[in-house]
């Protein structure tokens, strides 16, 4: 990544995605701060088994790993947003085999796996471009590269915060 704001904005899309999307954040939150090979991250807390069988069995699991998907994928999206010269090959490099992994529970068949990542990375960039979710995104990202890392209390303030301004009045 070529700035620590492109991977402030790259963070803060799977932090409002996952808010959007209904998928818990761990009280860890996130961090912009290198560790372990990666730039930044959000911990999550996953809310389904990943299980074939499960999948093929419970639409409600199904959806959730779709959701997840769009989840892992809103990085890259509000990146590209941010400044599309930032993304280079080795961005979403844990993000893009994370989501093919996930999605590969609902078919046996990579090829449907690689059509629903297609599928929920065009759900991620229709996601981003939503003005409302594009503001939390903004603000998430002010808030990391000011803090450098939140917690999952502080990721929630920073969203009632912008939430609460765009309500009429």
């Amino acid at each position: 990544m070529a700035s620590l704001a492109a991977t402030a904005f790259h963070e803060a899309g799977h932090i409002v995605a996952a808010y959007w999307y209904g998928i818990p954040i761990h009280g860890k939150g996130a961090s912009i701060r290198p560790r372990y090979g990666s730039y930044g991250r959000i911990f999550t807390v996953r809310t389904f088994r990943l299980n074939v069988g499960t999948f093929r069995s419970r639409p409600k699991a199904q959806r959730q790993a779709e959701k997840s998907a769009i989840v892992g994928m809103a990085g890259l999206a509000a990146q590209r947003i941010f400044n599309p010269y930032t993304v280079s090959e080795s961005d979403g490099m844990f993000d893009v085999p994370e989501t093919w992994r996930t999605l590969s529970y609902l078919s046996w068949n990579p090829e449907e796996t690689d059509l629903r990542l297609k599928l929920a990375e065009a759900q991620a960039k229709e996601f981003v471009n939503i003005p409302t979710a594009w503001k939390l995104i903004e603000a998430v990202a002010e808030a990391l590269l000011e803090r450098k890392e939140l917690s999952k209390r502080e990721i929630l303030e920073v969203i009632k915060n912008v939430r609460k301004q765009q309500r009429p009045t």
